[in-house]
Parts: C-alpha cells; structure tokens; sequence
C-alpha cells in the first residue's frame, strides 16, 4: 500500500485582521486534502510595503489565540522575526530545510497567479514547489494558465481548490467599520474579536462595545 506524502500547506497573507473567511479556508484546505497534516499561517513583517499594516504582534497574537484551538493549524514566525524583507521563494526554502520530511504548498489566489509570472522568483517556486489556487470570482485555473505561455509548462504544479469560500468578511471592510465606530464582532473568530476590543486596536471603539469584553484575555 503506497503510504501518503505528508503536506503543510504555507497560508501566506497580512492577518490584518484575520478573519473567518481565513479559517474557513484554512479549514476547507485541511479536510479538503489527504495528505495535509497542518495549515501554517504566516503574516508578514512589519517590514511588508502595506497601507495600515498593524504592528506584527498583534496580528501573530490574534492568530495564536486562534489557532491554538485547532491542532491542525499553526502560526510560523519565520517572517516577522526575518532581519529583512523575505521572498516567497526564501519563506518556502527555509521551510522546506526545517521540515525535509514534508512536502511544502504555497495557498495562491488566482488574483496573484494572474501575475505570478512578473515575479523574478516564479519559476524557482514552481519548480520546487506546488501551488493550491483559490479561485476568485469568476477566474478559472484552467483557462488562465491556458492564456499564459509562461505558466503552461507548469500546469501540474497547481492545485485547484475543489469549493471556494465566497464572504464579504475581509480585512479591509472590518478596518473600515472599526474606524466607522461599528461592531465587527461574528465577521472574525471570538477570540480575535476580544483581542481587537481588549487593546483598542485599529481605532477607539465605542464604550457598549466593551462591555462584551473578555477579561481574560491578555
């Protein structure tokens, strides 16, 4: 009987905040595939050209508090803690030298697949690397690597997603509403929430909305 690789599956992103969407996926991509031991999260640095990206640990705390409740999920600090700014394809080589024993996917949008083949390091990922491609919207793996020259000789290094996760609970609309004074709570886990409301981040938060605060939260 042919024993199965065993997979961890980088889920790279700002975590800015992280929502449910983020978990679904990471949940969906866990028991979507045999050979996936664990999802890893990594949110990148402070170093990471982004508009309103809050400081590395407080988004590595929320998603500690997180996924500390799933065993199947974990959080790498692998770039936060980096000297300098890392490459996707330094992230997945460094990983790859700490777990030898395990294969390493990259989670893709179809959004960055798109332009994957502007980045100087997408050949060096595809060869040494599988990609698990989240189709957005109306994107479709198959005609978009169809329409690259440059991604065609690479088809079987992606994965494709069997379901998507379609949710209006991004990052950038919670931003919004916490600077707009409204209540984010339900569109990310509990324990994220709380986190937010305890240190008052992104923005000041009305007082009613601290009155479902957890104390216990450090």
């Amino acid at each position: 009987m042919k024993s199965i690789e065993k997979v961890l599956v980088i889920f790279g992103g700002s975590f800015n905040p992280p929502t449910n969407s983020h978990f679904s996926l990471a949940e969906q991509i866990y028991c979507s595939f045999d050979e996936v031991e664990k999802v890893i999260f990594m949110p990148v640095s402070d170093a990471y050209p982004k508009k309103d990206l809050l400081e590395a640990k407080y988004r590595v705390k929320m998603l500690e508090l997180v996924c500390k409740l799933n065993p199947h999920f974990e959080v790498s600090t692998l770039e936060v803690d980096s000297p300098v700014l890392l490459s996707s394809i330094d992230t997945l080589r460094r990983m790859q030298k700490a777990y030898e024993d395990h294969k390493i996917w990259l989670v893709l949008g179809t959004d960055n697949l798109k332009v994957m083949t502007s980045w100087t390091c997408y050949k060096e990922i595809l060869e040494g690397f599988r990609c698990l491609v989240l189709e957005r919207e109306d994107d479709i793996l198959e005609h978009i690597i169809e329409q690259d020259t440059l991604l065609k000789p690479y088809k079987d290094r992606f994965i494709k997603m069997k379901e998507s996760i379609h949710s209006d609970e991004s990052a950038t609309l919670l931003r919004q509403k916490l600077r707009e004074g409204k209540s984010i709570r339900y569109m990310l886990p509990d324990e994220a929430y709380f986190y937010i409301i305890e240190k008052g981040l992104y923005t000041v938060v009305p007082t009613s909305h601290n009155k479902i605060g957890n104390n216990n939260i450090l």
